[in-house]
């Protein structure tokens, strides 16, 4: 089996597991801890990458585990897992990249010259009625 083979077959199947694992984190975590996991796990996701950029992803993931754990244990909410956590973390990761390419999208806009924009009725120009004419009187009533 060949390397691209060997690639199309496990990333479907490691993104399946993943959705699993992630619903099953869901269902049997209480609801007060999934509330402020999704609450804190943007906010550490944030803090790090801010104060440690040159890090390396698993030291990251690492750093903002512990950021949730003290704001867990702050609010006297009980602590799960690290791979509860985790898996916060890597949504909030997700979530996170998915609107930095948005943001690029919308800021690498170009403008078009003017001579190049299409006219806007079905490849016609625009065209004015004519002189003492309204533009409902040429048709049927």
């Amino acid at each position: 089996m060949t390397t691209a083979q060997l690639i199309q077959v496990l990333i479907p199947t490691l993104t399946a597991l993943i959705v699993y694992i992630y619903h099953l984190v869901f269902q049997h975590l209480p609801a007060r801890q999934r509330d402020a996991l999704k609450l804190f796990a943007p906010e550490a996701v944030q803090a790090v990458q801010q104060l440690n950029a040159s890090a390396s992803g698993p030291e990251k993931k690492t750093l903002a585990i512990n950021i949730i754990k003290a704001a867990l244990k702050d609010f006297k909410i009980p602590v799960p897992s690290d791979a509860s956590i985790g898996t916060f973390i890597e949504s909030a990761v997700y979530a996170l990249k998915q609107a930095n390419a948005q943001n690029n999208v919308a800021t690498n806009t170009t403008t078009i010259p003017a001579s190049l924009v299409p006219p806007q009725w079905l490849g016609q120009p625009p065209t004015s009625p004519a002189a003492g004419t309204t533009p409902n009187s040429g048709g049927a009533q």
